[in-house]
Formats: C-alpha cells, sequence, structure tokens
C-alpha cells in the first residue's frame, strides 16, 4: 500500500522482460532480442504511466482521508487514466524539449510552469492538454520557488545514484544475478519517483494557498 510497494509492482516485470532480453542477446539470439527490446519499450510506457497515476492517486487519498488506498485500488486507478497520464507526458516533454533548443531557457521555464499537471489530471479529472493549461496557471507565482526546489531534489537524487551505481547501469551485464538486477532497478524507480510525488506536494501546497480547482470528477480521489 506504501509507494514503495508501488514502485515495486512496477519495476518487477519491467526487470524480467529487459532481464530476459539481455540474456537472449549475450546467447546470440539476435532477432529475439530485438523483438524482445520493443516489447520491453512497450511495457515501459504503459507500467511508467500505470505507475505515476497509482502513485500521485495513493498519495491524494492519503492526503485527503488518512489511509492509504490498496495496491489494487491505486493500480485500478492508474489502469483507468494510464493513457491520459502518458499523452501529458508526451507533450509535455515535447513542449519542452522545443522550449530548450531555443537556448534553454524557454524550456527550463516550461518544465517548471507544467510541474503539476499530472496531479491536476489524476486528481481533478482533466484531459492532457486542460492539465497542462491548468498547471501554468496554478504555478504562476510560484515558479522560481518551485524551480529551486526541483533543483535541489536533482542534485540529491544525482547524488544518491552516483554514490549507489555510480551512473554506471551494470545490472544486466552477463553473470549478473536477478537479484541484483531487480534491486538496482528498484532503487532507481524509487529515486524516479520521488519527483510525481514533489509534483502532488506542489499542486496540495498551491491548493492550499488558496487556488481551488473545480469539484474534481467521480472517478478522482477526495482530497481535503
Amino acid at each position: 500500500r506504501s509507494p514503495q510497494f508501488i514502485v515495486l509492482a512496477a519495476t518487477l516485470p519491467q526487470v524480467a522482460v529487459q532481464y530476459l532480453v539481455m540474456q537472449m542477446a549475450s546467447a546470440g539470439w539476435v532477432t529475439g532480442a530485438v523483438v524482445g527490446m520493443f516489447a520491453f519499450w512497450l511495457l515501459s510506457v504503459v507500467v511508467s504511466s500505470l505507475m505515476t497515476g497509482a502513485l500521485i492517486y495513493s498519495g491524494a487519498v492519503l492526503l485527503g482521508t488518512g489511509a492509504s488506498p490498496t495496491l489494487g485500488e491505486s493500480y485500478g486507478h492508474g489502469l483507468r487514466l494510464w493513457w491520459k497520464v502518458f499523452l501529458c507526458v508526451l507533450l509535455a516533454g515535447v513542449l519542452t524539449g522545443l522550449g530548450t533548443l531555443l537556448l534553454i531557457v524557454p524550456g527550463i521555464i516550461l518544465m517548471v510552469a507544467f510541474s503539476v499537471a499530472l496531479p491536476a489530471l489524476v486528481i481533478a479529472g482533466r484531459g492532457p492538454l486542460a492539465a497542462l493549461q491548468r498547471s501554468m496557471d496554478l504555478t504562476r507565482g510560484y515558479r522560481w520557488l518551485i524551480f529551486v526546489t526541483m533543483l535541489l531534489l536533482w542534485l540529491v537524487t544525482a547524488a544518491v545514484t552516483y554514490l549507489t551505481t555510480g551512473f554506471d547501469d551494470q545490472r544486466f551485464e552477463t553473470g549478473t544475478s536477478f537479484l541484483v538486477a531487480l534491486v538496482t532497478a528498484a532503487l532507481q524507480q524509487m529515486l524516479a519517483s520521488t519527483f510525481p510525488v514533489l509534483s502532488l506536494s506542489t499542486y496540495s501546497a498551491i491548493r492550499a494557498a488558496g487556488r481551488e480547482e473545480p469539484p474534481p470528477a467521480e472517478s478522482a480521489p477526495p482530497l481535503r
């Protein structure tokens, strides 16, 4: 029921598929490895969107009721929204990437402006485009603070990654056990999951400061 279990449930199938693919590649099964890599990419897209939606939903319910939903409830909600989450992340990524090409600064501004789009989507039941627009509205006046917070979190996660793996992803080398691969991948996923949690915390703090959302959709989690 905790965020750690949500991350682990998302990590296990991805690691299993990637571990199998790398073992096939090391054994010379090139065709099987190519097919497997495509399957891994597709699985990663779906599972990442599922996990993000489930994390935000679980955190929102915990904030609103004081009790965490079950793993099934969290992923059930994530399953209903995974394609919207994926489109929202894709659109934000494309727009931020284009902004980055324009001397970097516009990309950073858009990254911060879109920082609470996913909670707006998951909690308020908005579509991908509407969630991005709502995020831009909510973050006005808070963007420098959000930027500094995101930068500090990035520095912390980078430091932890360096201390644990040295930025050298060797978990799928020949001879590496599945358990080592799973533990390493789970640690990396947990570090990455701090950003959706930060997004939810930022969204909740902005709402608490007086920028209320309209009543959420029926499928959205209850919030105080």
